[in-house]
């Protein structure tokens, strides 16, 4: 792991809670209470979950394997078309992501092919739940990985697991009073000022119900809707209420000693005034996931939150993947707002800070004419300065002037398009990596929380503890950080 541990802004937060107001004074003393669990606690995390299922085949490219362009007849990229990657000269970036080949040839990006649920269904609702829930079974109330781990890690902030998105994210949803988890739809204006439409309210015990956020929970309480989409669980609107009224009452506290930010226009443009993103088109289209992801730089950064989590949906791309050329169309827009987000977001923030880009499943690994259907094997992207940046899980084999690719592992190591060893993976990318180890491993390795402490979960504790007692195979770390 690079070391590059410093005495920086966390330090000067964690000395400054004299200076609190009082109505912060209680919640940041219960922090400080819980800040005696193991692990860093300079260490901050942000989460992109890319809805719909990515195709990761065609971001990180695998050139040198002979059966890429047979697979993708319409969408294949030639190599001449990609970007390249240093050290990887069978590998390609899509032309799209610039500013993630500027990070990955900075030694800053790790780019993990073939990820997933060793026994995918294929269903963006279930593999959604398992993956934010990190379990292998589906169980409406599962409490999400983040608040989970949280409970074992030092936190400090005013809210320090924080889903930032128009409705809550599992991977942040606890029913447990205990777990510091918190729901905010957009509680920033385009221009960095606190909206205030959320926060004028009396008494917190009895919020009014004509705010946006109390009319969402009881909407959630009665019929199991939660904001513009649905989970069919009627019963997780009582979590969802009391999450979402606990919000309400930050952001009151958070108007007193974080009412505005500055806005950076060109890095995270979120209205028509700002300039346009280089070859993202309709970038309108995107402001909300601009505004989302600044919002979480500025919380992760003022020392509020240890955990934000954001979305980007559009991924589903069965059609108009790509239009006129493989280069161009639907995924092509999708990977230049995600590059230029990622890239801006790490510009902004610092070396204790880690981004980790997540999606349920890939997609086939052949094309259906225009686009890709459901796959299994997905790509992950984890960003930082304590990467140990590279390709990992798409090998090629080495000859005298083309070096092995990627992570070689041994024998159970096969190229990415290769013929799948179970009849349930075909047509798809076979997982070589349980989706459950990049968590792990960012636990127990950027978060230094101790491995035994993953014992303490109280869902996945025995799970977890045997992956990272278990490194054989799927389980096996890959050693990303």
């Amino acid at each position: 792991m690079k070391n590059r541990s410093k005495f920086g802004r966390r330090d000067l937060l964690k000395a400054g809670f004299a200076s609190l107001p009082v109505c912060a004074l209680s919640s940041s003393l219960e922090a400080m209470a819980r800040s005696a669990a193991g692990g860093n606690p300079n260490r901050r995390m942000l989460v992109v979950n890319l809805r719909g299922a990515h195709d990761g085949v065609n971001a990180v490219i695998p050139h040198g394997d002979p059966d890429y362009l047979n697979a993708r007849p319409v969408i294949g990229i030639a190599q001449n078309q990609s970007l390249t990657l240093n050290g990887y000269p069978n590998i390609g970036l899509h032309p799209a992501m610039t500013g993630l080949q500027t990070l990955f040839n900075q030694n800053s990006v790790a780019f993990i092919h073939r990820v997933g649920n060793l026994d995918g269904k294929r269903s963006h609702f279930n593999e959604q739940h398992l993956l934010e829930t990190g379990r292998l079974d589906y169980v409406p109330s599962a409490k999400g990985w983040i608040p989970q781990a949280l409970s074992q890690l030092p936190a400090t902030g005013l809210m320090p697991s924080l889903s930032l998105s128009h409705r809550m994210q599992r991977m942040f949803l606890s029913s447990d009073p205990n777990d510091e988890t918190y729901h905010l739809q957009a509680p920033y204006k385009t221009n960095g000022a606190l909206r205030e439409i959320d926060i004028k309210f009396a008494n917190p015990g009895s919020p009014p119900t004509n705010t946006p956020a109390i009319r969402v929970a009881n909407r959630v309480e009665q019929t199991g809707l939660s904001g513009i989409g649905a989970y069919a669980v009627t019963a997780e609107g009582p979590f969802l209420r009391t999450t979402i009224r606990d919000s309400i009452d930050k952001l009151r506290q958070l108007r007193l000693s974080h009412g505005s930010f500055t806005h950076l226009p060109a890095s995270f443009p979120t209205n028509p005034s700002d300039p346009n993103v280089t070859g993202v088109a309709n970038t309108s289209k995107y402001y909300g996931f601009f505004a989302r992801v600044e919002e979480a730089v500025y919380m992760l950064n003022s020392g509020i939150s240890n955990f934000v989590g954001v979305e980007l949906g559009g991924w589903d791309t069965h059609a108009n993947q790509v239009t006129g050329s493989p280069i161009a169309g639907t995924h092509a827009e999708l990977l230049a707002v995600l590059s230029h987000a990622i890239t801006s977001a790490k510009q902004a923030l610092t070396s204790d800070d880690l981004i980790l880009v997540v999606t349920e499943f890939g997609r086939t690994n052949r094309d259906n004419g225009s686009g890709t259907d459901h796959g299994v094997g997905a790509l992950y992207i984890v960003v930082g300065d304590l990467v140990n940046g590279g390709v990992y899980n798409c090998w090629l084999p080495a000859t005298a002037t083309n070096p092995a690719m990627g992570q070689p592992k041994g024998a159970q190591w096969k190229q990415l398009l290769s013929p799948p060893s179970a009849p349930e993976y075909f047509d798809a990318i076979e997982p070589a990596t349980d989706f459950r180890v990049p968590f792990v491993e960012i636990l127990t390795k950027f978060f230094q929380m101790p491995s035994t402490d993953l014992a303490n979960f109280s869902d996945l504790g025995n799970t977890w503890e045997r992956i990272y007692n278990n490194p054989v195979g799927a389980f096996a770390p890959l050693d990303f950080l």
